[in-house]
């Protein structure tokens, strides 16, 4: 589904490729950050995360740009076309008032630099926030996600949010 107008946070992913990410028992419980959406500092933290899809580790600030609690919802949206003309998919995520504020104020601050979505404590995705997102919603793809792999990631955010509400 895309808005009227322009959504659609266009982010190049560097996506955590994860073989069974989602049935990881390290990631089932301990979990040192929780999900949402941190920065990434160019100076050492305690928390440094690995992306196998880019080879590369990145520092994660401790506090999140935008926090679980602040998700309305989670779905699994077509997100465009291949160069085959095949429909991706990506995942957006819905926020409330208070998140939909706190993403419209850090990505203009931030626009040019790379954020983490991180997932019980593992780095998802890295990406760069190309420019200010004020729709109150971003879209994480980068065309190489299978609906099925977004409809379990789904799911682990959905039951995330789930507890938080407990």
């Amino acid at each position: 589904m895309y808005f009227n107008g322009v959504f659609l946070l266009v982010l190049t992913l560097q996506t955590v490729a994860f073989n069974s990410f989602y049935n990881s028992a390290d990631n089932e419980s301990n979990h040192v950050l929780p999900t949402g959406i941190y920065g990434i500092s160019s100076e050492k933290t305690d928390h440094e995360l690995y992306s196998e899809r880019d080879q590369d580790s990145y520092y994660i600030n401790v506090e999140p740009i935008i926090a679980l609690d602040r998700f309305v919802s989670v779905d699994v949206e077509k997100a465009g076309k291949d160069y085959e003309g095949h429909d991706h998919f990506g995942l957006t995520i819905y926020l409330d008032s208070i998140g939909k504020q706190q993403l419209t104020e850090a990505s203009t601050t931030d626009t040019g630099v790379k954020w983490a979505f991180i997932i019980r404590g593992e780095l998802w995705s890295a990406a760069t926030v190309y420019h200010p997102i004020t729709a109150g919603a971003l879209t994480l793809t980068d065309g190489q996600y299978t609906k099925k792999y977004l409809k379990e990631i789904q799911s682990i955010i959905e039951a995330d949010m789930a507890e938080l509400k407990k």
